[in-house]
């Protein structure tokens, strides 16, 4: 009954049986140091798909269904999750804090559980997925965790250099005006078993 339910909430069930073949193939395969996590588009222009059809502004293929991958830094993809909206990350495991991360925290941290040997490896991503709570780097200012930081005007009074810092939950973030405004998230403790991101 349970397989059934879950059966019935598969988007993408008519082609399960061939992602979940590629996903064991690019599984198997020899993995590199260096991980670079990032989305991909498969053109699709069609009207079948509903809302697994997705548009992304700055894509070479605008249109299509949207694949997050994880590849080393010879372009080897390892693994991958389609994107499915709430259905997404069905069927991989996740604490209650990681839970809580937001989606591009959850697909590094979902691709991640692909990655073997975690202590000698590192992973890449741009601020898509990075989030305060999980990674070193720069961040979207919608994912500092309303740390009170002075206004943008305010830094941009203050001209090109300036910035404003605060440390919260062993984690600080900086924001810094160069020729934008820039913030940055830096966490003092590695994560996920020894996964360097």
């Amino acid at each position: 009954m349970e397989e059934n339910l879950l059966l019935a909430n598969d988007r993408f069930a008519k082609i399960r049986p061939l992602l979940v073949h590629m996903k064991e193939k690019c599984n198997d395969l020899y993995q590199e140091e260096y991980f670079s996590i990032d989305e991909t588009m498969v053109p699709y222009k069609g009207r079948f798909a509903g809302s697994l059809r997705q548009f992304i502004m700055n894509k070479p293929h605008r249109f299509g269904i949207k694949i997050f991958n994880v590849c080393g830094s010879s372009g080897i993809i390892y693994d991958f999750l389609p994107y499915a909206g709430s259905e997404t990350f069905q069927g991989l495991n996740f604490t209650t804090e990681e839970n809580e991360m937001g989606v591009g925290a959850k697909v590094v941290i979902g691709l991640s559980q692909s990655i073997t040997d975690r202590a000698k490896k590192c992973v890449f991503f741009d601020n898509y997925f990075a989030s305060a709570k999980l990674s070193t780097g720069a961040v979207r200012s919608n994912r500092i965790d309303n740390c009170p930081l002075i206004s943008d005007k305010e830094l941009k009074k203050r001209g090109r250099g300036s910035y404003d810092f605060m440390s919260k939950d062993g984690v600080q973030i900086t924001k810094w005006m160069d020729s934008k405004v820039v913030h940055m998230a830096h966490k003092s403790k590695i994560i996920h078993e020894g996964l360097k991101v």
